[in-house]
């Protein structure tokens, strides 16, 4: 963070403004930072951590000549607090901020896109130049941040169980282990041939066992493609709605994010 000798004086008053105001009231039960971190899925160490990365996106809509974009995390913060009026109406914006401070959700379409791709990078830029490079858990970079959207959902817990999305090897590998894995069965299949003379009965038991191994190994080789498949086409075909949704909606939902101050 930049020495408080290089700030003015009104940037020092603000920020000290900010620090002192406080979203932990435990007299309350379930404050802004437990009802955060119960929402989110957070502990209670991460969002206080959030909460600090507001109070530096306040200050910074605070100084800034032109509006700013958050981070989603940073946004998440932003909706629970403009929920709790009274303190962000009454005493936050009036008292710390000292300015109105106007959530305004993006209106879809790709000049909305470009305007709030250059807002977050104006954001991190601004934040670099006040409290040092942005923490990556909670600044991601811009790709990352308009990367998809529709990807937060809010589900009920009591009715859905989630699991997290199993991280897929490159297609590379993939294929490379299906090319593997066929092999493997080809000589296993190779290895189940009788390699001593059957007669009679034998010999159509050998060859009935043989057969059903055949048969097995090649149903099997034919899943193993066909899941190889399906999995490359659901990478590509994501990648194309991911795509389409980021140049066609950049966020239609107020829960992407693209939001400004100003």
């Amino acid at each position: 963070m930049a020495e408080f000798t290089d700030w003015s004086v009104h940037a020092i008053a603000l920020w000290r403004r900010l620090s002192a105001h406080s979203f932990e009231k435990p007299e309350d039960g379930l404050d802004l930072t437990r009802r955060l971190a119960r929402e989110q899925g957070w502990t209670i160490e991460r969002a206080r951590g959030a909460i600090d990365e507001y109070r530096r996106f306040c200050f910074l809509c605070g100084i800034a000549d032109g509006p700013l974009t958050p981070s989603q995390e940073v946004d998440e913060v932003w909706h629970l607090h403009l929920i709790h009026t009274r303190d962000y109406w009454q005493q936050f914006c009036p008292q710390v901020l000292g300015i109105a401070l106007h959530h305004g959700p993006t209106r879809g379409g790709q000049a909305e896109r470009r305007r709030y791709r250059e807002q977050y990078a104006r954001t991190l830029a601004t934040y670099e130049r006040w409290f040092g490079p942005p923490p990556l858990d909670f600044w991601p970079a811009s790709r990352e941040r308009f990367a998809n959207p529709a990807r937060i959902r809010r589900v009920d817990l009591r009715r859905h169980l989630v699991v997290p999305r199993p991280r897929l090897p490159d297609r590379r590998r993939l294929v490379v282990v299906g090319g593997l894995l066929a092999g493997a069965l080809a000589t296993e299949t190779a290895a189940a041939f009788p390699s001593i003379a059957l007669t009679g009965t034998l010999l159509l038991l050998g060859a009935a066992v043989w057969l059903h191994s055949i048969v097995m190994a090649v149903i099997t080789l034919i899943t193993v493609v066909a899941v190889i498949a399906v999995v490359l086409w659901r990478s590509f075909a994501e990648g194309e709605t991911d795509s389409e949704q980021a140049d066609d909606s950049a966020g239609d939902s107020d829960g992407d994010g693209a939001c400004g101050c100003g």
